[in-house]
C-alpha cells in the first residue's frame, strides 16, 4: 500500500541522514565523505529504479 511506501521511505530517509549526521559529529568522516556517499547512494537508487522500470516492460 502508499502509505506503508511512503512510511519505509521516510523511516529510510531519516535513518540515513541521521548515521551521515553522527559520523561527522563523532569525527569519523569529513563532511565532504559523507555527503559525496549520499549522492553515490543517490545515484545507485536512481539507476536501479530506472533499471528496474526498463526491466518490467
Amino acid at each position: 500500500p502508499r502509505a506503508l511506501r511512503l512510511t519505509a521511505l521516510a523511516v529510510s530517509v531519516v535513518s540515513v541522514a541521521g548515521v551521515g549526521v553522527t559520523r561527522v559529529w563523532l569525527g569519523v568522516h569529513w563532511t565532504t565523505d559523507v555527503v559525496a556517499g549520499w549522492f553515490l547512494g543517490a545515484l545507485v537508487v536512481a539507476l536501479a529504479v530506472l533499471a528496474h522500470g526498463r526491466w518490467v516492460r
